[in-house]
């Protein structure tokens, strides 16, 4: 919200310097040197960035413009007349202004059908690829589960089998709850509010131990602070559970180790609580780095994805002003795990 003030002031700011300028070239051409026909070319600049930025509102800068045209000689100068030539002028000036103004509200609108159909297309893709994997994974495991349980030895199995199934079901249901979620965070503003961040890490991890009771899990929290305090709402918890279940899913260790690092950092004169989750996975290598965090993106065509989990993770942390990025756990081998970087801005 800040940024966006202080865009829509520089913006005014540049307007009103080009709007003085234009008018001491008035001045200058008509008074000084009495030259009829005034070099108003510059005066385009302020109808064209007006006209683009604020569409109908812009012609206001248009109307203001054609009106020291018109009338700064009669101010100035004893006997002066209204010209013609400065009415023609200022009559193309408007229709200009207009013109621009009815192309830009077309392209703003034209923008807009592009970002819905890239969001319809989005969802689109996401209940056909991630909800279709979901289904066939727990259709495939309930077939194998009918074929097993006839035979008494392969109770293993049949509990592997077992947990396939209550994964896909947590799968499901976070995907459902991160599309709801998704769509709130772009369609509404949500709250922040003063939260404790260790407290809410350590509820994440409970839910991943609950979670995920199939696999041998080990997460360590390491902090040398007792409380850290953020600016966040309640999706802080969706942040950490979506690191942590990705940090688990995309394991084939025969334990799960996931450490937390809990640190302070300063950028810019603002201080940070870094967290960084470093696991023992089978990592992410530098192409997909790129686009890990992009909306739908899912790594390969055929892969199983991460859903919207990290996109989601994405736009929370923007919305609390934070960043996240992700490195290798072993600098120079992402197949030794990874690392993501997690930073919020403090309060005390």
């Amino acid at each position: 919200m800040k940024v966006l003030i202080s865009d829509e002031k520089l913006k005014i700011t540049f307007i009103i310097l080009l709007l003085v300028v234009s008018c001491l070239l008035t001045y200058y051409f008509q008074i000084i040197l009495h030259i009829t026909i005034i070099y108003s070319h510059f005066f385009y600049i302020p109808i064209v960035l007006s006209s683009l930025w604020w569409k109908k509102r812009g012609l206001i800068v248009s109307v203001f413009l054609v009106g020291i045209i018109i009338f700064l000689p009669l101010v100035f100068e004893e006997n002066a007349l209204i010209r013609l030539d400065n009415i023609i002028r200022g009559i193309f000036i408007i229709l200009i202004a207009i013109l621009l103004s009815i192309l830009s509200i077309h392209i703003s609108k034209s923008n807009e059908l592009t970002k819905a159909y890239n969001k319809l297309e989005f969802y689109k893709f996401l209940f056909m690829h991630d909800v279709n994997n979901l289904f066939q994974n727990v259709l495939s495991a309930a077939d194998l589960y009918s074929v097993y349980q006839k035979n008494e030895s392969k109770k293993e199995e049949l509990d592997h089998l077992l947990d396939i199934i209550r994964m896909q079901a947590i799968r499901g249901g976070l995907l459902v709850s991160n599309t709801l979620k998704l769509y709130e965070i772009e369609n509404t503003e949500v709250p922040l509010e003063k939260i404790e961040v260790l407290t809410v890490l350590r509820e994440a991890v409970s839910f991943t131990y609950k979670s995920c009771q199939s696999k041998a899990i080990d997460i360590e929290i390491d902090s040398e602070y007792e409380k850290l305090f953020i600016l966040a709402n309640n999706l802080l918890l969706d942040i950490f559970e979506n690191i942590l279940f990705n940090a688990v899913k995309y394991n084939n260790s025969n334990i799960v180790k996931i450490s937390v690092k809990l640190s302070k950092t300063q950028e810019d004169h603002t201080d940070y609580i870094k967290l960084e989750f470093l696991d023992n996975g089978i990592g992410i290598s530098d192409d997909l780095k790129k686009n890990i965090f992009n909306q739908g993106f899912t790594g390969q065509k055929h892969s199983k994805g991460m859903g919207i989990g990290l996109s989601l993770v994405k736009k929370i942390i923007q919305n609390y002003n934070g960043k996240i990025s992700v490195e290798n756990r072993v600098l120079g081998d992402y197949k030794e795990g990874s690392n993501f970087i997690v930073e919020i801005p403090e309060i005390n």
